[in-house]
């Protein structure tokens, strides 16, 4: 594997080495570095750059490790570098490679100051010189030399080398370029135009490009064209830049002609800037030239050259957003295959390169905490098997937030045919729909090209649910309807919901429905909160298998709200599972169906599942509920099943062991709480069905009651890798039941708080820590209601305040409730009784604030404070 040097003009770069003695600007004393240059690529005024600096260390750091290089610029803004492109020591001729070894890049002094942070891995010798190489710098607004400053691990006593940036006003040339530039492949193609002097003062009338045989055209439209004048020649539209009108476009001849609406004046300081495609590239790689003709005047035709790259030996690469939606928050998954070039060398890179789509695609919020799982999948299963997050080191990004790079160790050899994974959060989707191309590549510092990929974003569907309370068959039941927008209804007022059950087979008694009430959910739990806004309804009917309730249409609701509709009186249908249509304001064409889940009368009648935290790939602590059926009666309880291979394969259960049971009891009053500790009957804990299906047995000491909810909490689980909303069925006494019900439970994204999340670790929220060893919690609890059970929180003061929250559905087969615990940043040492206890046996902070939670306790006067909303 060769060595990826970046290629830069040698006619764009001026080199100057200033030594410390020489006092261009800045005045030191003894110096830490003994030499250093700055380049800048372009180096004309305005334009947002890449800078390449090398120092050399002298006596003083010789012997030491490189921990940091520091560059302080007089007029240079570095406020937008988020990472570096390279970086290398060369000694004796030889270039070593130190990428790996980056670890951050911090700003100071109002963007004039950068510091690029390395773990101390790499020794500094007599002789060596310190290679930084790293992009989007913002050249001073004039042509001139400027002083900057080079300093080795500033934290040592010596002083900076003085180093000289030079910045041009050289002419500018007219360029062409294409995005992708892979051979073969349809690309946009960008042409930046320079108008001679003799075109100076002119009207734009059109701008011709020729390419002969070197490009394959296609109709454009015009709507689709974008061009500009480029006063800064940063290559962007800017505000305050002059927009072009497009008004014609044709393709004949080899030839794309653009029309303008005579505008604008030509000037031969301001390049005009047209972006359009698709144009087919040249089928292999090489440079190629194309003729621009301004206004049809061939005398003063320009030539331009662009240059078409080798197909990538990474292959089969692809990337898949969850979810794919416009302007969602995102999970990316990324992968390529290892091709001849890299076999046998270590993994030390790998870059998805989103800047192929005008920066579509912002990657600029991804840190090193959300890359969810990555690693190498060796025998093509598209799974992980060789798991290599702990030889990721750090993750550069670059292009304005565009480009991400994940960097590695070393430590793990790749095979020809090997697949990378990585999937990682915090991503910005593109705010419009259509096929977006990225760039992946792996080992991007051997000098491969990247290979191109696309992938969709679509505008999210509408998303609906249905619930019956009770869900057994021909119950007289109150049905809760719930109703999400697509993108395409985000922001509608509210005039009708509507759900069609005769659409769906069910025989559904509705003639008798009474519409109890409506509103509009804005955290997602699906109940009224007073915060929340309710629905005066003008009208409500139901007949012919279908409910509607009317409004004014005097409310909004948003992306993230529901529309709930709660009916009474509503004859459920046999034993089933129902897709029933529904719809918001008539708009069927925009609306989902809604599952409806109806049991027999003779199996258990509700069923729950919740996960905490709720996060993709997480260790999570799962508690499922089941009501207890009329032939369980008087039944002893003999097993828990928890089948989550019941719809899909994504939960995996197969660490969960009897340790791992956190609380497992009968809840007899229906309060959602445990009043009967049953872990001292449990007999074994199986795990069945490749990690997907959980039995718990117990010994048949505890009788059953038809109405009984039983509780198990267990910890242990991986929850599945994307978010979305995940199903099992829960059975009690598999050896009698009917049939299990179904139960579901969300995953969602991961949110940033400007802390640690709640993560597989155990960790924190927010940006507060746990002083989980100078505070803890005693708990005695033997699960049962008799005034004996206590509860000792200790708390040790401290200036923040932790917050843990629980979402729990309750047994009405989709009600839920959300207690959040707080601890007082100035508590003292607090103690309560609790006489409702379930059970918790908690060993740790984290587990006694889940034990508090789940417990529904309150402790006052200080320390944890538990509210419960329901």
């Amino acid at each position: 594997m060769t060595r990826n040097t970046k290629s830069l003009a040698l006619s764009a770069l001026l080199v100057v080495s200033v030594f410390a003695t020489a006092g261009v600007g800045f005045v030191g004393t003894a110096a830490a570095t003994q030499s250093a240059t700055i380049t800048a690529t372009p180096s004309n005024a305005t334009a947002t750059a890449t800078h390449h600096v090398t120092a050399v260390p002298d006596s003083n750091e010789v012997g030491s490790s490189l921990s940091a290089v520091k560059v302080t610029y007089e007029a240079s803004d570095s406020g937008n570098v988020s990472g570096i492109e390279d970086a290398y020591i060369v000694r004796d001729s030889n270039r070593t490679n130190i990428t790996d070894d980056f670890q951050a890049v911090t700003h100071s002094n109002n963007g004039k100051t950068v510091t690029f942070d390395f773990g101390g891995s790499y020794d500094l010798e007599q002789g060596d010189t310190i290679h930084v190489v790293y992009d989007d710098v913002r050249n001073p607004s004039s042509a001139g030399t400027y002083a900057v400053e080079v300093d080795l691990n500033p934290q040592s006593s010596g002083a900076p080398a003085n180093a000289t940036l030079n910045v041009t006003s050289a002419p500018l040339n007219s360029s062409l370029s294409a995005s992708p530039n892979w051979d073969g492949v349809n690309a946009t193609h960008t042409l930046d135009f320079v108008p001679s002097s003799a075109q100076d003062n002119q009207t734009l009338r059109n701008l011709s490009v020729d390419y002969g045989s070197n490009g394959t055209l296609y109709p454009v439209n015009a709507s689709n064209v974008t061009a500009f004048a480029d006063a800064d020649n940063d290559g962007t539209y800017d505000s305050g830049e002059t927009s072009l009108n497009v008004t014609n476009v044709t393709t004949q001849s080899g030839t794309v002609t653009l029309a303008f609406n005579g505008s604008y004046t030509l000037n031969d300081s301001v390049p005009v800037v047209a972006r359009y495609g698709p144009v087919g590239n040249p089928a292999s790689a090489g440079t190629y030239t194309a003729s621009v003709v301004a206004n049809g005047d061939a005398a003063n035709a320009t030539q331009v050259s662009f240059d078409i790259v080798a197909s990538s030996t990474t292959s089969n690469a692809s990337v898949v957003p969850n979810p794919p939606y416009t302007g969602a928050t995102s999970v990316h998954t990324a992968t390529g295959t290892v091709g001849s070039n890299d076999a046998s060398d270590s993994l030390n890179s790998f870059r998805i390169d989103y800047h192929e789509n005008e920066d579509a695609t912002d990657v600029s919020n991804v840190g090193l905490s959300d890359v969810r799982r990555v690693g190498i999948d060796t025998n093509s299963d598209g799974e992980i098997d060789t798991n290599v997050s702990d030889d990721l080191s750090s993750v550069s990004i670059s292009n304005n937030g565009h480009t991400l790079v994940l960097q590695f160790g070393g430590d793990y050899t790749l095979s020809q045919g090997d697949r990378v994974i990585a999937a990682y959060g915090d991503v910005q989707n593109p705010t419009s729909t259509g096929t977006y191309t990225t760039a992946v590549g792996i080992n991007v510092q051997s000098g491969d090209a990247d290979t191109a990929v696309q992938f969709d974003i679509t505008n999210r569907p509408a998303n609906a649910t249905l619930n019956a309370t009770p869900a057994s068959d021909g119950a007289n039941a109150t049905h809760r309807l719930a109703f999400q927008p697509g993108t395409v209804q985000c922001g509608v007022s509210v005039t009708s919901l509507a759900a069609n059950y005769s659409a769906s087979a069910a025989t559904v008694g509705v003639g008798n429905a009474t519409l109890s009430t409506a509103f509009i959910d804005a955290d997602g739990d699906r109940t009224y909160d007073n915060s929340e806004t309710r629905l005066n309804a003008s009208g409500f009917t139901a007949a012919n298998g279908t409910v509607e309730a009317t409004f004014p249409g005097a409310h909004n609701v948003s992306c993230d709200e529901r529309v709930v509709l709660v009916y009474d009186n509503v004859t459920n249908p046999e034993s089933g599972t129902y897709g029933v249509p529904t719809a918001l304001n008539g708009d069927w064409a925009n609306g989902t169906d809604a599952t409806l889940a109806i049991h027999a009368d003779t199996a258990v009648t509700n069923a729950t599942l919740n996960a905490s935290p709720p996060y993709p790939d997480a260790t999570s602590t799962h508690t499922a509920t089941v009501e207890v059926a009329p032939n369980d009666d008087s039944d002893s309880l003999n097993s828990i099943r928890v089948d989550y291979a019941a719809n899909e394969t994504a939960t995996d259960i197969s660490n969960v062991g009897q340790g791992d049971v956190v609380a497992v009891g009968i809840d007899t009053n229906g309060d959602g709480e445990i009043d009967t500790n049953v872990s001292d009957d449990l007999g074994e804990v199986d795990g069945s069905n490749d990690g997907h299906t959980l039995t718990f047995g117990f010994g048949g000491s505890y009788s059953l009651q038809q109405g009984d909810t039983v509780i198990v909490t267990y910890q242990d689980v991986q929850n599945p890798s994307t978010t979305g909303t995940y199903h099992a069925t829960v059975d009690v006494n598999v050896q009698s039941t009917a049939s299990a019900v179904p139960a579901s439970y969300e995953v969602n994204a991961r949110e940033s708080t400007g802390g640690t999340n709640i993560g597989d670790d155990g960790g924190n929220t927010g940006g507060g820590s746990w002083s989980g060893d100078t505070g803890g919690t005693d708990s005695t609890n033997d699960g049962t209601n008799d005034g004996t059970d206590t509860t000792t929180t200790t708390t040790t003061t401290t200036t923040q305040t932790t917050s843990v929250t629980s979402t729990t559905n309750t047994a009405d087969g989709g009600e839920t409730s959300t207690t959040t615990s707080e601890q007082d940043a100035t508590a003292p040492t607090t103690t309560s009784s609790d006489d409702g206890g379930i059970g918790l046996l908690p060993t740790s902070p984290g587990a006694a604030a889940i034990a508090l939670v789940l417990a529904g306790s309150a402790v006052v006067g200080g320390g944890w404070v538990l509210r419960e909303r329901l």
